[in-house]
């Protein structure tokens, strides 16, 4: 099934949600996008991506833990994350459709982490 891993991963995200374990929660979102990379065939989306979303997860998890933010957050983006699997190309057969939700997901995704996670402080960056 070509969206199987896809849905695994879907499943660990909310798995870790439930245990409220932050770094297993941004693995698994990680873990997520990269299958999704693998999905159009290419091994430079899939190289390339990856060189993306390794160290912005990282980051993303730098910041989680200076913010001492719980798996919370990540839990009402599990719904936007099956809207992705949902609206594939093998789902739907519309390539623009789904480039659309993600798109739309991406920004729902932006608008709740800078209102989640502001700017570092000083302190936050460089605890004593």
């Amino acid at each position: 099934m070509p969206l199987q891993d896809l849905e695994l991963a879907l499943s660990q995200m909310g798995e870790a949600v439930q245990t409220g374990d932050l770094r297993k929660v941004i693995d698994r979102v990680q873990q997520f996008h990269v299958c999704r990379l693998g999905k159009p065939g290419s091994p430079f989306i899939l190289e390339y991506g990856r060189r993306l979303v390794v160290p912005l997860y990282a980051f993303t998890l730098m910041r989680a833990l200076a913010k001492n933010l719980d798996a919370g957050p990540w839990a009402q983006q599990l719904p936007n994350h099956q809207r992705i699997i949902s609206s594939t190309p093998y789902k739907m057969g519309n390539p623009w459709l789904a480039e659309q939700v993600v798109i739309h997901v991406t920004n729902l995704f932006l608008e709740s982490d800078v209102e989640r996670m502001g700017p570092l402080t000083r302190d936050q960056l460089f605890p004593l």
